[in-house]
Protein backbone atom coordinates (compact mmCIF):
# COMPACT_ATOMS: atom_id res chain seq x y z
CA UNK A 1 0.00 0.00 0.00
CA UNK A 2 2.82 2.26 0.53
CA UNK A 3 4.48 2.08 -2.99
CA UNK A 4 0.91 2.68 -4.59
CA UNK A 5 0.42 5.67 -1.89
CA UNK A 6 4.06 6.70 -3.23
CA UNK A 7 3.12 6.22 -6.90
CA UNK A 8 -0.63 8.00 -6.96
CA UNK A 9 1.10 11.21 -4.68
CA UNK A 10 3.40 12.01 -7.76
CA UNK A 11 0.40 11.35 -10.15
CA UNK A 12 1.34 7.98 -11.40
CA UNK A 13 -1.69 6.07 -12.29
CA UNK A 14 -1.76 2.91 -9.86
CA UNK A 15 -4.58 0.35 -8.53
CA UNK A 16 -4.09 -2.21 -5.80
CA UNK A 17 -4.54 -5.82 -6.92
CA UNK A 18 -6.00 -8.48 -4.56
CA UNK A 19 -5.28 -11.65 -4.25
CA UNK A 20 -6.41 -14.45 -1.50
CA UNK A 21 -3.01 -14.63 0.15
CA UNK A 22 -1.19 -11.39 -1.12
CA UNK A 23 -1.51 -7.44 -2.69
CA UNK A 24 0.41 -5.98 -5.19
CA UNK A 25 0.42 -3.39 -7.46
CA UNK A 26 -1.10 -2.51 -11.33
CA UNK A 27 0.80 0.01 -12.57
CA UNK A 28 -0.43 2.18 -15.74
CA UNK A 29 1.99 3.34 -18.25
CA UNK A 30 3.83 2.05 -21.48
CA UNK A 31 4.79 -1.11 -20.21
CA UNK A 32 3.66 -4.69 -21.58
CA UNK A 33 3.05 -8.25 -19.71
CA UNK A 34 0.25 -9.01 -17.38
CA UNK A 35 -2.26 -6.60 -17.15
CA UNK A 36 -5.93 -5.73 -16.39
CA UNK A 37 -8.23 -3.47 -18.07
CA UNK A 38 -10.50 -1.57 -15.14
CA UNK A 39 -12.32 1.42 -15.82
CA UNK A 40 -11.05 2.63 -19.13
CA UNK A 41 -7.06 2.26 -18.15
CA UNK A 42 -4.56 -0.59 -18.57
CA UNK A 43 -2.83 -1.78 -15.26
CA UNK A 44 0.48 -3.86 -15.56
CA UNK A 45 1.32 -6.20 -12.50
CA UNK A 46 4.18 -4.84 -10.24
CA UNK A 47 5.53 -6.37 -7.40
CA UNK A 48 6.73 -4.17 -4.07
CA UNK A 49 8.41 -6.79 -2.43
CA UNK A 50 11.97 -9.38 -2.66
CA UNK A 51 12.42 -12.51 -1.64
CA UNK A 52 15.66 -12.19 0.63
CA UNK A 53 16.60 -8.45 0.83
CA UNK A 54 19.98 -8.65 1.61
CA UNK A 55 21.17 -11.90 -0.45
CA UNK A 56 18.93 -12.28 -2.97
CA UNK A 57 16.68 -9.32 -3.97
CA UNK A 58 13.39 -9.20 -5.52
CA UNK A 59 14.17 -8.72 -9.73
CA UNK A 60 10.24 -8.68 -10.67
CA UNK A 61 9.54 -6.10 -13.74
CA UNK A 62 6.56 -4.23 -14.27
CA UNK A 63 4.42 -6.62 -16.32
CA UNK A 64 6.03 -9.94 -15.31
CA UNK A 65 4.20 -12.41 -12.00
CA UNK A 66 4.51 -15.52 -10.89
CA UNK A 67 3.28 -18.29 -12.97
CA UNK A 68 0.89 -19.41 -9.80
CA UNK A 69 -0.26 -15.76 -9.70
CA UNK A 70 -1.73 -15.99 -13.13
CA UNK A 71 -3.97 -18.77 -12.62
CA UNK A 72 -5.45 -16.92 -9.06
CA UNK A 73 -8.52 -14.72 -9.22
CA UNK A 74 -7.44 -11.04 -8.58
CA UNK A 75 -9.39 -8.11 -8.04
CA UNK A 76 -8.54 -4.19 -9.12
CA UNK A 77 -8.70 -1.17 -7.24
CA UNK A 78 -7.44 1.69 -8.79
CA UNK A 79 -6.86 4.63 -6.40
CA UNK A 80 -8.60 7.58 -7.10
CA UNK A 81 -7.84 11.27 -7.06
CA UNK A 82 -9.76 13.20 -4.56
CA UNK A 83 -10.17 16.89 -3.33
CA UNK A 84 -7.62 15.96 -0.96
CA UNK A 85 -5.09 14.35 -3.05
CA UNK A 86 -5.60 16.38 -6.20
CA UNK A 87 -2.12 16.96 -7.96
CA UNK A 88 -1.67 20.83 -8.05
Amino acid sequence: ILSASLMHSVGIPVALILYPDHMSLGVSGNFFGASWYTEGRQYFHAEAVGTEWIHRPGTWRIGEMPEERKREKAYVFPLKVTAGNAQR
